[in-house]
């Protein structure tokens, strides 16, 4: 199976409540969206959240390096993760949001390819999880 296409796009979520933390008040949350697709018909999804405020990432930088990323992985055996990480990280240092969608969209394609659940091709035992919280001042 190889790598054919990866698609980027960007998303943005007004949140129902804003929230305020130390850095300000967040009114709503932009991310990047990335599909991987290959030459045997599946596709995996991926979502990568950058927050200047801690990582220095913008949208905008993202989506860039996320479609730089994209296109020299074209060709590439997309259930071969680990390879890709290490290509990743020798094309550029750092740009942790657009590396992250493909490493999602990465483990997605690859459940799909064995028709099991991610959970459980990550060892989990449940299909449900607790996650961080963010509590805002007020």
């Amino acid at each position: 199976m190889k790598i054919t296409n990866v698609k980027v796009d960007k998303l943005k979520l007004e949140l129902i409540k804003p929230i305020t933390v130390a850095l300000g008040t967040i009114e709503h949350v932009e991310s990047l969206i990335l599909k991987v697709e290959t030459d045997e018909g599946i596709s995996g999804i991926g979502e990568g959240a950058p927050f200047e405020f801690v990582t220095g990432e913008t949208l905008e930088t993202s989506l860039y390096v996320a479609r730089m990323l994209g296109n020299r992985l074209i060709g590439e055996d997309p259930l071969a993760i680990e390879r890709i990480h290490h290509l990743m990280d020798k094309i550029i240092i750092g740009n942790s949001a657009a590396k992250a969608a493909i490493d999602i969209a990465l483990y997605d394609l690859h459940g799909k390819w064995l028709n099991t659940p991610l959970y459980k091709i990550l060892g989990g035992y449940s299909n449900t999880f607790i996650t961080d919280m963010t509590i805002g001042i007020d």
